[in-house]
């Protein structure tokens, strides 16, 4: 056992009552070991070992470099060094993960039933209980009960689909929610930020960089997976003109993180948005004005930032003026000051994010060493048909003069091959 609520055994009964009542019998002998729950002192030399067999607690570091961080350092006014803590959370879901499964030894398959939220799923029963890929049948059409991105219950579904096959009869499980809290897929993001940020005294943010230390729990789970999504948007809406970014996934003691909301972006938000307030409380600033003042302009998408994005369009400052007054913010402001005022605690929380769509692709940079950019991969199928008319089909992820370039450029090699007769007759993305 490698952290509190792993499983060790499964009791199966006719009825839970009676599961859990056996479940309650079984008796365990366990040897004490060395355990690790501070992920700084995770990775410091001769550390206790989550996975001996794996030689060190860290599953992922690298630091990437983009722009002139140290000369934009150098020549800044001022500089802020501080930390920030984006601490583990249990994602709940309005149901717990629920599994039914029912094997067929005539025709050698498996139905399994359950309400999960992820891709691959039968693909990974079948290699994991080895059987064909086409000997596992999922079925989806029921419902996920809510998920936030947790309701993975790979482990939950191979216990399921094993008993079913070892004791030739259905199997069903269902967490109950202390199962689901401790031991279930579900434990959000543990990560502690070190942010240092370069910036002169008119507000003007020059370069940041980010030291993010990932808690993943006892398992890998998706991690390292859950540092690269930052990659495609780690200056978030700002202008900042170069960017140093160290992510480190480390191993410890405690239940193993898995994807949440889109998992990646939000714990960067939060470091990002702290950093913002803290420059604004160094230099006297309002929080707001200081956003705006380093929020890129509507006028200069496309917009390319450090780590190789482009942001194809937006119009944050309109966005922020359309958001303050739709929260009527002068009289939030005066809400709060009578609340301080007559000895409570109360303040306004202001975040002026950005989250990519599509973001997996910005998972490549992490394990490719010759990628030190995004790759939000552009592609284009061509059909020349049989009277030489042209048909671009593209699938992008920028706007604007990117498609057309994209277009020109395939069609110009079919024309360098084939110049006569060649002519467009629709484009589309």
């Amino acid at each position: 056992m490698r952290y509190a609520g792993e499983w060790v055994v499964a009791v199966v009964a006719d009825t839970r009552a009676l599961a859990e009542d056996a479940a309650e019998r079984v008796e365990i002998d366990y040897e004490p070991t060395p355990y690790i729950l501070d992920p700084e002192k995770s990775i410091e030399p001769g550390a206790v070992l989550v996975h001996p067999d794996h030689g060190s607690n860290v599953l992922y570091r690298r630091k990437f470099v983009w722009g002139p961080v140290e000369e934009d350092f150098a020549r800044a006014e001022h500089r802020l060094a501080f930390r920030v803590r984006w601490a583990r959370n249990a994602t709940v879901p309005i149901e717990t993960f629920g599994v039914a499964a029912q094997w067929d030894p005539g025709t050698g398959l498996l139905d399994v039933w359950a309400s999960i939220q992820m891709p691959k799923y039968p693909d990974q029963l079948a290699k994991a209980l080895k059987l064909p890929g086409n000997a596992v049948r999922v079925h989806f059409d029921v419902d996920v009960g809510g998920s936030y991105g947790v309701k993975r219950g790979i482990k939950h579904t191979i216990l399921v689909g094993y008993l079913a096959m070892k004791l030739g009869m259905p199997v069903r499980f269902l967490e109950d929610r202390l199962e689901n809290m401790r031991g279930g897929d579900m434990h959000g993001p543990d990560r502690i930020f070190d942010m240092q940020a370069a910036f002169d005294s008119d507000g003007t943010i020059r370069a940041l960089k980010i030291r993010a230390l990932d808690d993943v729990g006892a398992y890998a789970g998706r991690s390292p997976l859950q540092l690269g999504k930052p990659v495609g948007a780690i200056v978030g809406p700002y202008r900042i003109n170069s960017v140093e970014y160290e992510p480190i996934s480390v191993l410890t003691n405690k239940t193993a993180q898995e994807a949440v909301r889109g998992f990646g972006q939000s714990p960067t938000n939060y470091a990002l948005e702290s950093t913002i307030d803290r420059i604004a409380r160094h230099l006297g600033m309002d929080a707001i004005e200081l956003r705006k003042k380093n929020l890129i302009r509507k006028d200069q998408f496309p917009y390319l930032i450090p780590s190789g994005t482009t942001y194809d369009s937006g119009d944050y400052h309109t966005v922020l003026d359309l958001a303050l007054a739709a929260a009527k913010y002068p009289q939030l402001l005066a809400a709060r000051d009578a609340a301080r005022k007559s000895g409570k605690l109360a303040g306004i929380g202001i975040a002026t994010c950005l989250e990519p769509s599509g973001g997996n692709s910005s998972f490549e940079p992490l394990f490719n060493a010759k990628n030190e950019t995004t790759t939000w991969m552009d592609s284009c199928l061509v059909r020349v048909d049989l009277s030489g008319a042209v048909t671009g089909v593209m699938n992008t992820s920028t706007s604007g003069q990117g498609h057309e370039t994209l277009v020109s450029t395939v069609i110009g090699e079919i024309l360098e091959r084939d110049p006569a007769g060649i002519r467009v007759v629709h484009a589309d993305r």
